[in-house]
């Protein structure tokens, strides 16, 4: 149904009178995960991909991926409707209702389940009762587009392991009682070839090759044979009539390589053109994009201690990262520092498996990563690092260098396009985690403790772009520092205490309540003027209380630094080791409903972007609703309103303050405030 074409009003009050979004803690990205569901919809075009495991915690979230798209997450892990957590489920799309299906997997406590769910793209509903389905987890299933059901087999449920074959059709379960049947397990895969009309399941525990057609099973005999496996995916990949399978978990032996291909009699192996570290993956999944005719592999445990976000796709050749999800490598330990006036996250460095040091500079637009430079710059992990917007460049010091030992003392700086590094006589002793912070009172460059070999050290130091002058030499309040641009003081939280220090004194606060984990580190959040205290557990600093908001999901606890990205309005958190494994995953955390992706256009800054927003109906009359967010202190002070619509919302139009269709009285700016109303009474909203 279209909507209505609507106008809105540009509010212009003052900026202070404006009020804001309520703020409510939220993370948000598409983990690592294993034993996850995942099934294609061919009617909306889009992947979808529920549950699995991620840290060793069970997971109930849905997430999207339109053909060649980017994730999206349709419902949130803990919302109501959802399925309840669980791993090791089987996901497949059902072409005749085109709806997905979740049945069966590991719930809490390990307990197998029978339950039956479907996703239409705008919800879950269940299959109650006796036509709930099999318990089972670790099963294996596909569709039989010929016959117009889901056949499924195997896994184990309380009683054990299962052989037992099953049909979901028309939604009704039905057991099926064929002649022959392969042996109880789980953890096999299985795909329908589609251009024979027939299931091939391979392994679980075994090397057996067997085929599924007219209601029995038949052990086939290939000349060439894969290593047994499970835990391992398969999928038909129709552009070259072929089952994929990657992955698995082999026998008696160590991670596989490559991947295996079945052409209707014979298993041929497959060469890997990017390595082997993503195709010897556990529980991942695979699924066919038929717009794109490709094969998208995603999630699963790889080794190495390696935990990849991005999806992998073949194209029947070649493996690769679509343009539009690539990112830098799992990794630990890199430095991070937002660039406010090229508007990028640059993320330097960092910890690869071995352990051995990433040289690399990627740069996150909020939308697309990009390798910046690669194998010039600083040799270090573990450094510090922040940005100065006077002289427009990161200033990174110190950190860990695999050649040099694990206190360096160096100073660099990166403009956008390469490193300049500088050889000071008079510097601060190495160290590593260093906090370099912006202190736009005094617009300065501060580096703020950190560690070397004699432990925690307690110092403060400023950089002006040539020399370095050391401010304390040592305070028992300096511990986890950021600090807060509204009120210009630093703010530091630890065993100490609470302290602010306002460039020449520090004060104690005596809040009602304080943090009661240690804190890994700290940002500013100048959206929602408070200071962010990250560690395992979140607290927010407004200079006169600590509040521990109500988190929604969150990831599994690393150690890392954070920062606040103002293009997206959200303070974030990338990489980190946990549960013995890198990762390369980002996540933000910030006001509950803002806008993730958008952010000022070029030429364009300020805090205040997204001070205000409404939905603005159909503005354009193009039959989409629509959506304004005001920025009040941009334009020169005069502000500005940008519409952003069409059915994916990636068309904005800006509304200059002060323009000749939109003046102002002196002083007023827009943006500040906005509502959706019938103007000139003409009876559209």
């Amino acid at each position: 149904m279209k909507h209505r074409a609507t106008r809105f009003i540009w509010a212009t009050l003052i900026p202070c009178l404006a009020s804001t979004l309520v703020a409510q803690g939220t993370w948000g990205s598409p983990d690592r995960r294993q034993g996850a569901g995942s099934a294609f919809d061919l009617a909306r075009r889009t992947q979808v991909v529920f549950g699995g495991s991620s840290g060793g915690s069970l997971l109930n979230d849905t997430w999207e991926r339109p053909s060649g798209g980017s994730w999206s997450e349709a419902a949130a892990s803990g919302a109501a409707g959802n399925p309840e957590e669980r791993q090791n489920h089987t996901m497949v799309y059902d072409e005749d209702k085109k709806v997905v299906i979740v049945h069966g997997g590991t719930g809490a406590g390990g307990k197998p389940l029978s339950d039956t769910w479907e996703w239409d793209g705008g919800g879950w509903g269940r299959l109650n009762g006796l036509l709930a389905g099999p318990e089972t987890t670790g099963h294996a299933a596909a569709w039989d587009a010929a016959n117009k059901r889901m056949i499924l087999f195997g896994g184990e449920s309380s009683q054990g392991l299962e052989n037992a074959t099953w049909q979901y059709k028309d939604g009704v379960w039905t057991k099926l009682a064929p002649t022959t049947s392969p042996s109880a397990r789980k953890y096999a895969a299985m795909a329908y070839d589609a251009g024979r009309g027939e299931i091939i399941l391979f392994g679980g525990g075994n090397s057996e090759t067997w085929r599924f057609a007219n209601n029995n099973w038949t052990k086939l005999a290939p000349s060439t044979v894969p290593q047994g496996r499970s835990q391992h995916a398969m999928c038909y990949h129709a552009a070259n009539g072929t089952i994929i399978m990657v992955g698995g978990n082999l026998l008696g032996a160590g991670q596989p390589t490559g991947h295996w291909q079945w052409n209707g009699s014979n298993w041929t192996y497959i060469q890997p053109n990017l390595g082997s570290w993503f195709e010897a993956t556990l529980g991942a999944t695979l699924v066919y994009d038929a717009t794109r005719k490709t094969t998208i592999l995603q999630g699963g445990d790889a080794p190495w201690h390696l935990r990849f976000t991005e999806p992998f796709e073949w194209d029947g050749t070649r493996w690769s990262i679509p343009a539009n999800q690539i990112k830098p490598s799992p990794r630990a330990k890199a430095a991070i520092a937002y660039d406010s006036t090229r508007r990028r996250l640059v993320v330097v460095n960092g910890e690869e498996f071995g352990p051995q040091s990433a040289f690399e500079t990627w740069e996150f637009d909020g939308d697309r990563w990009y390798l910046a430079s690669s194998l010039q710059g600083p040799g270090v992990r573990s450094a510090g690092m922040v940005y100065d917007p006077v002289r427009k460049v990161c200033v990174l010091f110190g950190g860990e260098s695999d050649t040099y030992g694990p206190f360096q003392d160096s100073t660099f700086e990166w403009n956008g396009t390469q490193w300049t590094g500088f050889n000071v006589t008079s510097r601060p002793p190495g160290r590593h985690d260093a906090q370099l912070v912006w202190d736009n009172k005094a617009n300065r460059v501060l580096l703020v403790g950190g560690r070397n070999a004699s432990g925690v050290l307690r110092d403060m130091w400023t950089w002006n772009g040539t020399t370095w002058t050391r401010l304390i030499a040592s305070a028992p309040w300096i511990e986890k520092v950021a600090f807060d641009s509204d009120r210009k003081v630093l703010v530091s939280h630890g065993s100490a205490g609470t302290y602010e220090w306002d460039g020449s004194t520090a004060k104690q606060s005596n809040p009602p309540q304080s943090p009661t984990t240690p804190i890994e580190s700290m940002a500013y959040d100048s959206l929602r003027q408070r200071t962010v205290a990250y560690g395992s557990q979140v607290w927010e600093w407004d200079g006169l209380r600590w509040t521990k908001p109500p988190l929604v999901g969150g990831p599994v606890f690393r150690p890392g630094p954070v920062a606040f990205m103002a293009s997206v309005g959200r303070v974030v958190l990338f990489g980190g080791f946990y549960k013995n494994s890198y990762t390369n995953d980002l996540w933000f955390y910030g006001q509950a409903g803002r806008l993730g992706r958008f952010e000022p256009s070029p030429g364009i800054t300020g805090g205040s972007f997204g001070r205000a927003v409404c939905a603005a109906g159909d503005f354009n009359g193009d039959g989409y609703g629509d959506f304004a967010i005001g920025q009040p202190d941009a334009n020169g002070g005069r502000g500005l309103v940008r519409v952003v619509s069409g059915k994916d919302h990636s068309t904005l139009v800006e509304h200059l303050g002060g323009s000749s269709s939109t003046p102002l009285a002196t002083g007023w700016a827009m943006g500040a405030a906005l509502a959706a109303g019938d103007v000139d009474g003409d009876g559209k909203t």
